[in-house]
């Protein structure tokens, strides 16, 4: 008898939900990096104009959008390590923090 919900994944099928995170992580930090490119064109335009009407503001999303960059590097360096250690050939039994992890769960649930 198995108490509770125990998920079993084979090693190839968790590689591939690892190499999925993976991705999702490296191609959210080149959207966000495009991102901080345009950020900084706004705020130099938006400075330009401060300076011409005599405003200052030290106000700027930079530093969240910084952060949220630095967050999804992490994590790809943290998957890419997963996918690269990871033994294909054997059975994994998953908890609930790795189907989190494997974004199979969302925060909510």
């Amino acid at each position: 008898m198995i108490e509770g919900l125990q998920i079993d994944v084979k090693g190839s099928e968790l590689k591939t939900m690892l190499e999925n995170r993976l991705k999702y992580h490296k191609d959210k930090t080149k959207a966000l990096l495009g991102n901080l490119e345009k950020l900084t064109d706004i705020e130099k335009t938006m400075d330009a104009e401060a300076e011409a009407i005599g405003k200052f503001s030290n106000a700027s999303p930079r530093s969240s959008l910084e952060s949220t960059i630095k967050k999804h590097k992490d994590q790809s360096i943290y998957y890419k390590f997963m996918v690269d250690h990871g033994v294909v050939d054997e059975t994994y039994r998953l908890t609930e923090t790795d189907l989190y992890k494997l974004g199979i769960q969302g925060r909510d649930y």
